[in-house]
């Protein structure tokens, strides 16, 4: 029986998105009990939260208001702004409070468990093929602030990936051919090719940084469906035997 499979951009619609790609997001994940997630899903969602919510955090000790707060996160480059505000969303949650105190507090909490939690209340199961060492971290509050790895080394030894590969080679090959093969993602597919060919090239920041999309299409069963927002599955989804359901992100 075929599954969905819930994207780290499906899990931000459906907790941080708009009115219309949560209502998306809630139609295409229900019920719970038909939909699963990846491990590599589960490490970019604690990865993600972690360091937006160490901005959040700082900001909060030195900007009088959320007003300020909101300027402060707005900085940086690429989809960090847009990650941050989606971090603050799921903090002050369904709340109106614009208190800074209790803003930290929540975030806070949200690294202490409950980001965790959160994801997995939405899927009814996290698949493990790879035993990613990343995605079993957990944050831990130091006198000198929060931290959480979020990095490995190529082969470091906290995970399977490299014999995951290979036991579906032809597939990953699959994926990496047609990436490869598309103006947008062949950088992606061009990495995923050399993982291929080199087993000592699959792991660090190849995995959880350059072919991360790749990783969670692997974790989706053939004729399984990928929720999510990014374009890069569909390019995927023919070579590997997958559908994909796409939900409208909020920055377009």
């Amino acid at each position: 029986m075929s599954k969905r499979l819930a994207d780290t951009t499906a899990l931000f619609e459906l907790h941080a998105g708009t009115a219309s790609t949560r209502k998306q997001a809630q139609k295409l994940l229900q019920p719970t009990a038909d939909v699963e997630t990846s491990e590599h899903v589960l490490r970019e969602w604690k990865r993600i939260l972690f360091e937006a919510v160490r901005v959040i955090e700082e900001a909060a000790d030195t900007e009088p208001d959320v007003s300020a707060l909101l300027s402060r996160m707005a900085l940086g480059y690429f989809r960090q702004p847009a990650q941050r505000l989606r971090a603050l969303a799921i903090i002050v949650g369904g709340s109106s409070t614009t208190d800074m105190v209790a803003i930290k507090v929540r975030a806070g909490q949200l690294l202490r468990g409950d980001a965790e939690r959160l994801l997995r209340a939405s899927v009814s199961a996290v698949k493990r093929t790879s035993d990613c060492g990343l995605a079993k971290q957990v944050a831990q509050q130091t006198p000198s602030g929060w931290t959480l790895k979020v990095t490995c080394k190529k082969r470091e030894g906290i995970c399977g990936h490299e014999e995951r590969i290979e036991q579906q080679l032809a597939r990953w090959r699959a994926g990496a051919a047609a990436l490869r093969a598309s103006d947008r993602y062949a950088t992606m597919g061009t990495v995923a090719e050399q993982m291929a060919a080199s087993p000592r090239d699959r792991t660090g920041s190849n995995c959880f940084n350059k072919t991360g999309d790749l990783a969670i299409a692997m974790d989706c069963n053939e004729g399984d469906v990928i929720v999510t927002t990014d374009r890069s599955f569909e390019t995927m989804a023919q070579a590997m035997n997958f559908g994909v359901a796409r939900i409208d992100t909020t920055q377009s």
